[in-house]
């Protein structure tokens, strides 16, 4: 029994099957859930309005012939550590990449190849991302909070959730769920004993965030830019020794025994802007992630 949410279009197990009144008629071994497509097919807005009438109307179609307007906007990009399996042990790998108005970045640690918005705590220790010379965090942090309480102030602040904007329960039970079983030794370190699979509650909004912006009292916003290619390379360890009690190389000892994790993927997000205007062919919606220079 689970109460975490399920990736669409992967395959779980077991489901129990019970009539309106409780009875129980069976188990079905696995169950999945596909969405081959969908459709949008509108996109409304209330705006409100103070009497606006058709001077006024007329005068705003103008002014945007002149000058389109500019919606800021944020575009996340994905990059993966490499393809294959990632081993039961330390990891330590390096990619190369431009980085171009990157406010944050995010190491998201896959475990089925089709996660797209279900991540969980990995439980490892000894965590740091490099970007050229530069690590985040400065010194290696563990994604247990009993060993490293300020993983979870930090995350708040790289996601900006420690102000008025608070994180929803399910982000923090991501942060701060015992994934393990353990005791903690007189020199700090935990002795894993155990999986703690007994989840009551979801944890699935885990990610391992860095903030690369620098805001100036809220009038200047610069985002990471490099000049060509610069090297980014993730170090990790498991907390737990024994591999069978490692919750992210052993992520479901039930449905996928013999199935192990690819490698984390990094999730770029960057400024990006999109321009509403009237041009001679008439109305006219342009998106531009190149650059946000433009913008006066």
């Amino acid at each position: 029994m689970t109460h975490e949410f399920l990736q669409v279009g992967t395959e779980y197990g077991r489901c129990y099957l019970t009539t309106t009144d409780g009875t129980f008629l069976g188990t079905h071994t696995t169950m999945k859930m596909n969405i081959t497509s969908f459709t949008i097919e509108k996109l409304k807005s209330r705006l409100s309005g103070y009497g606006v009438n058709e001077a006024t109307k007329n005068s705003m179609l103008n002014d945007i012939r002149q000058s389109p307007f500019l919606i800021p906007a944020q575009k996340l990009e994905r990059q993966t550590f490499g393809t294959g399996i990632i081993s039961s042990g330390a990891f330590d790998a390096t990619i190369s990449t431009t980085l171009r108005n990157i406010n944050c970045i995010s190491t998201m640690f896959t475990t089925h190849e089709n996660n797209i918005t279900i991540y969980r705590n990995p439980m490892v220790r000894n965590l740091q991302l490099t970007i050229g010379n530069v690590q985040y965090p400065p010194e290696r942090i563990s994604t247990l909070t009993t060993l490293n309480p300020e993983f979870v102030s930090d995350q708040l602040q790289a996601c900006e959730l420690d102000g008025e904007i608070v994180p929803s329960k399910s982000f923090m039970r991501s942060l701060t769920n015992e994934r393990l079983i353990y005791n903690i030794d007189s020199a700090g370190n935990a002795n894993v004993t155990g999986r703690n699979t007994n989840c009551i509650s979801d944890g699935t909004d885990f990610m391992f965030t860095i903030a690369t912006e620098r805001k100036q009292g809220g009038f200047v916003f610069d985002g990471l830019t490099t000049d060509g290619n610069v090297n980014i390379n993730l170090k990790f360890e498991p907390i737990a020794s024994n591999e069978a009690y490692n919750p992210y190389y052993n992520f479901d000892t039930v449905n996928y025994p013999n199935k192990h994790p690819s490698a984390p993927t990094l999730h770029f997000c960057k400024d990006v802007f999109w321009e509403i205007g009237i041009g001679n062919e008439g109305p006219y919606m342009l998106f531009n992630d190149s650059t946000l220079d433009p913008v006066k």
